[in-house]
Formats: C-alpha cells, structure tokens, sequence
C-alpha cells in the first residue's frame, strides 16, 4: 500500500472543510476531482473513510485513525521539501562567543543551524567581549555573543553575577579577601572591585587569568573567591550573597550583535 501525498493532502482539507466542494477551492481542483481523489483513496485504504449524512460530511472509524496519521505524514513531508529545496549554499558562518556562554549556548545553536543549513560551514571564534568587538567591526566575525561591552545589538539572556567560593574550604573568611579576576578590560573585574571599594570590604587580587577554566580552578581549589555568571556556575562551587557580608553583582546582559544583515546570519540567529 502505497498512499499518495496529494491525496493525504486532499483529504486532510475534506477533513477541515466539512465538504468536498470546499475542499476543492482550498487543494485547487474541481469537486469531482476531489471526490475522485477520495473515492481513489477509500479503494486503497480498503474501508470507507466518510460517513455522509445529507450535506454533513463526518469520518468513519478508519477515517478517524487515518486522520490522525495523515496529519504526521504530511507535516513531515513538507519538512523535508523545506530542507531539500533550499538552494545549496557554499556561504560559512563565522561566529564569536565569549568562554563564559559557549558552553551554555554554542551546543543548542549548533545543532539548530546544522538541522536547517546541513551545508553551510560555521567557524566558531572564542575569546573576550573587547576582542569580539574589534573582530567585528573589522567585519571578520558576522555576529557574536557579548556581555555588556556591546554599546547596540539585542539582549537575549540576563545573567545574574554571583561570588563563587569552593564548598570545602573557607577563603571567603579571610580578611583582606582573596580574589581571582580576568585581565584589565573584563567588566566582570570591574564590577568586582567597584563592589568591594564601594562597600569598603578589603581585598587582595591573589590570581588573574584570561579564560573562565581558569577563575573556576582557582576557586575550586580554594585559592580565591571569584563573581561567574549563575547560568555557568559549577554545580559543586557555593555562591556568596549579602547574608554573607558580600556586596550585590550587576546582572550580565548577554547580547547578540550582527555585522550586517545577511540571509544565513538570520537563520543563524533564529
């Protein structure tokens, strides 16, 4: 048994209608034609699929259950025409993220982008927001995802920023307070010694580092107290808030900025 397309198609419209004859305005075909298409289908089904009563058009026991799978096969068919008929595009992706959020983020939009666009390459560029900005403004990334360095672009997540501290051991005691922080330029180091100078709270930068494995090693081991987006955090690492003498972190707003628009980099984006 071999069900055609079009006639599931036909059907399914029947279905909707509640008539052939409008069924056939909605698949563009003549209402003998649809009844033709039906009458076609009962025959290959081998039981009848609608119970006429005068004008009322309803479904039999094998039209229900018809109904049911019709709708599946189509929709399926239709997705793989979408895919399939989408012209081939040698075109790549070059896209940017900071350690923080890529791997939050990148898993999901990855596997999103390469189910609707298996042919397009996509390059994955991982470094901090001030080198992101650069790259795209030279145009040689065509969009990235940012915390707060990005003066335009949309917000797409807010990250509350929380103190980190290792379950196992009591640096966060300590007076001055240990801290490991990124490099000059990070608006999470900023935001962490205006916190602590505001609320006058004492501090020694004992650890800097340029990647996010870094702060977290530093914490785990014991070394330090650091502030790391909630979305990321370890689920082994404590986080710190006022009931424990430490200050409020602003929330990280996390933005998607383009280089331009461009028919892959909305894809992409969606």
């Amino acid at each position: 048994m071999i069900l055609s397309i079009e006639f599931l198609k036909t059907f399914l419209a029947a279905v909707e209608a509640g008539s052939f004859t409008q069924a056939a305005a909605v698949v563009h075909r003549t209402q003998s034609a649809v009844s033709m298409q039906m009458k076609r289908l009962e025959e290959e089904i081998g039981k009848p699929l609608f119970a006429r009563n005068g004008k009322t058009l309803s479904l039999t026991g094998a039209g229900e259950l018809l109904h049911e799978h019709a709708r599946r096969i189509v929709k399926s068919h239709d997705d793989a025409v979408t895919v399939f008929e989408r012209p081939a595009l040698s075109a790549k992706i070059r896209f940017g993220v900071e350690e923080d959020y890529a791997s939050v983020v990148l898993p999901r939009v990855l596997s999103d982008f390469a189910l609707s666009h298996p042919a397009i390459r996509v390059d994955v560029y991982v470094a901090e927001a001030v080198e992101l900005k650069a790259k795209l403004d030279k145009r040689e990334l065509d969009f990235a995802l940012c915390t707060e360095i990005l003066d335009h672009g949309t917000v797409v997540h807010r990250d509350p920023t929380v103190w980190a501290t290792s379950p196992h051991h009591l640096i966060h005691e300590h007076d001055p307070l240990p801290i490991a922080v990124y490099h000059e330029g990070c608006i999470f180091r900023k935001w962490t010694i205006e916190a602590l100078e505001k609320q006058r709270k004492a501090y020694r930068i004992v650890y800097v580092s340029t990647s996010i494995s870094g702060i977290i090693a530093a914490v785990e081991s014991g070394l330090a107290v650091a502030p790391l987006g909630l979305s990321y955090l370890p689920k082994h690492l404590r986080a710190l808030g006022p009931e424990f003498g430490f200050p409020l972190l602003p929330t990280a707003r996390v933005i998607w900025h383009k280089a331009g628009e461009n028919h892959l980099r909305e894809s992409f984006m969606q």
